[in-house]
């Protein structure tokens, strides 16, 4: 008994860092989404990002996925982003919901963070038409 009490205080030590650490990116990426900034989205995302703006979808390298991520703000002028959800999955991922008002339209925001050598990264991110 003493044995699993103190694993498990172990183990919530250890943790701590790791879920600071997660959270550590998340206001940069609201902020970068609230001002219409892929440059400041950039450093979050994976090296290979799975991207949805708006109907055109893929697997896109980092570089690519910024510019995409640029022209789609440069096409919806971004208002301010508001985060509406978050939490994780199974998988150790961890996700974000949000809505993105442009000066035309609001748009649902879901991103998708995976470990990537002890560092959360945007592994999807999709930009969909809130309809």
């Amino acid at each position: 008994m003493k044995r699993s009490v103190q694993s498990a205080l172990l183990f919530l030590f250890l943790s701590i860092p790791i879920g600071l650490r997660a959270q550590q990116g998340l206001p940069e990426v609201v902020d970068a989404l609230s001002q219409g900034n892929a440059q400041g989205l950039s450093p979050w995302l994976h090296p290979t990002v799975n991207l949805t703006v708006i109907h055109k979808e893929g697997s896109y390298s980092k570089a690519q996925a910024e510019q995409i991520v640029q022209n789609f703000f440069m096409d919806h002028p971004s208002l301010g982003f508001q985060l509406l959800h978050q939490g994780s999955s199974g998988d150790q991922a961890r996700y974000v919901i949000g809505e993105l008002k442009s000066s035309d339209q609001v748009f649902r925001v879901y991103l998708l963070y995976k470990t990537l050598e002890g560092e959360e990264r945007i592994q999807t991110l999709r930009f969909e038409r809130n309809e």
